[in-house]
């Protein structure tokens, strides 16, 4: 079976793909690497989540949101970057004596 990129799956896939291979594990007994031929995904991912199924539960599988927190690293306040927004759009670097464009 081809390689299955799990990024590009929906956060339902990735949760149907993850509860099948724990599934697959508790009845058939198969062994990672067969879990991994099975399912399409690589052999290491297999062991990480049997390993926290079996730590936490199969609960502690679920899709948590991903990323960076919005707002994280930001260097100006909404307000800063909303006056400067304004600013900005509508005007050409002239108006605003500016040597460059933007």
């Amino acid at each position: 079976m081809d390689k299955i990129d799990a990024r590009k799956l929906t956060a339902e896939g990735r949760k149907v793909l993850r509860q099948m291979v724990i599934r697959l594990r508790t009845q058939s007994g198969l062994g990672r690497k067969e879990l991994a031929q099975v399912s399409g995904v690589h052999p290491g991912t297999i062991s990480g989540w049997l390993a926290k199924a079996r730590r936490q539960s199969e609960a502690s599988l679920e899709e948590r949101r991903r990323g960076r927190p919005v707002g994280v690293g930001r260097k100006l306040t909404m307000a800063d970057e909303q006056w400067l927004r304004e600013h900005i759009v509508g005007r050409t670097p002239q108006q605003m004596k500016l040597p460059f464009a933007l």
